[in-house]
């Protein structure tokens, strides 16, 4: 038995899908990879026993062209599989693409696979517009499965598709890939504790410079403009000189969109406030990664949408308090009772942070590190993804 995961080779997702859900009930897998690997992960998926397929030319073409031929190609490359071994079990595509490349997925699915399961994340649906969300009827048709995680996602989808699809969703989630890691870190502690054993215990170097001595927060977790992170330190800005002098900003910008000009701007009003700081440009592992969230006191959330980041999560799971917008609204949390506080403006960020520091804002810190890893551990979320392999 042999399956496909349509997903980029590269992407931490990709490896987590295929060692927590595909394998090895799935048989032998097959992975398309659009850019060259890192020798890294080609020794990696040889060890795991994964056959790459390669999508790429070496050569830099015009962006819409080389979209086609990639998906061209990879129509080529699966056919010939499927010739060659027969059809797969399953056929995954983690994130649905609205390029151009929507358009030839069709003859790709069709007929390949015994289950054909699209995977929705995000971006997918909550920043397209319906123009491009459209180029996906052909792909809704041939699939099996549409899997749509999280109320967010949902409600989008059915504003663009209406709910003829309805006996095809399911709500399966991803797993947050750094609760293991933040667990073999994190000791019994409170949060102080945490704090101190992080910068003088089982992780002594601080490569960060963060300052134990202060409220730590977490400004967005990627270099998107979506984080609006100027708003949110601009509002900062409007804390008393005694609250700034305790308080230490992180921006973790290890991925995201933000371009040069972006991150210019962000800095400038990071100066401007004169409040600390520090800026991880960086990619980090999971462990690393860890470790970042140990250090952190409060997360503030302004992203102009979300659909349940691993990021927030795990904030959650590391002892975070959470600072989420209203017009994000979170009805997996609601549903474990979730323990953080929601604001309904920018404007009103700096009260919220006077109340933590005065030690009026308080979450229960222990239920929600529960209730996280009961409901998006890898082990918990992997009943309903195998649901579909019984089927």
């Amino acid at each position: 038995m042999h399956s496909l995961l349509i997903a980029n080779a590269s992407s931490l997702w990709a490896k987590e899908f295929i060692i927590h859900i595909l394998q090895p009930e799935w048989g032998k897998i097959f992975l398309t990879a659009f850019s060259p690997l890192d020798p890294e992960d080609e020794a990696y998926y040889r060890q795991k026993g994964v056959i790459i397929i390669p999508l790429y030319s070496g050569k830099k073409e015009f962006f819409l062209l080389e979209k086609i031929k990639k998906a061209t190609k990879i129509r080529r490359q699966i056919h010939e599989i499927v010739r060659r071994e027969g059809p797969f079990y399953g056929c995954f595509i983690q994130g649905m693409p609205t390029s151009i490349q929507a358009y030839i997925l069709p003859s790709i699915l069709k007929k390949s696979a015994k289950i054909r399961v699209g995977i929705f994340i995000g971006s997918d649906l909550l920043r397209v517009p319906f123009s491009k969300a459209k180029r996906l009827k052909g792909c809704l048709k041939q699939l099996d499965y549409i899997n749509l995680g999280t109320e967010q996602l949902r409600e989008k989808f059915f504003s663009f598709f209406g709910h003829g699809y309805d006996d095809k969703i399911t709500r399966c989630f991803y797993g947050s890939p750094g609760l293991e890691a933040i667990k073999d870190l994190q000791s019994a502690h409170d949060q102080e504790k945490q704090k101190e054993d992080a910068l003088g215990g089982p992780f002594r170097e601080n490569p960060w410079n963060i300052p134990a001595s202060k409220k730590n927060i977490f400004v967005g977790y990627n270099s998107s403009r979506n984080q609006q992170h100027i708003p949110v330190i601009e509002a900062l800005n409007g804390c008393t000189k005694e609250e700034k002098e305790s308080i230490h900003l992180v921006l973790h910008w290890g991925y995201g969109d933000g371009s040069p000009a972006y991150r210019e701007e962000v800095k400038k009003a990071l100066t401007k406030s004169e409040i600390g700081y520090t800026i991880i440009d960086e990619m980090l592992d999971l462990k690393t990664m860890a470790k970042l969230r140990l250090l952190i006191d409060v997360f503030i959330h302004a992203q102009t949408s979300d659909a349940l980041s691993s990021s927030v999560r795990e904030s959650l799971f590391a002892g975070s308090l959470l600072l989420n917008p209203s017009w994000i609204h979170y009805r997996e949390f609601e549903e474990e009772a979730i323990d953080y506080v929601s604001y309904d403006d920018i404007s009103q960020l700096p009260l919220l942070i006077s109340k933590i520091l005065r030690g009026e804002v308080t979450v229960d810190t222990r239920h929600n590190r529960q209730k996280i890893e009961e409901k998006f551990s890898w082990e918990a979320v992997k009943k309903g993804w195998m649901e579909l392999y019984d089927h």
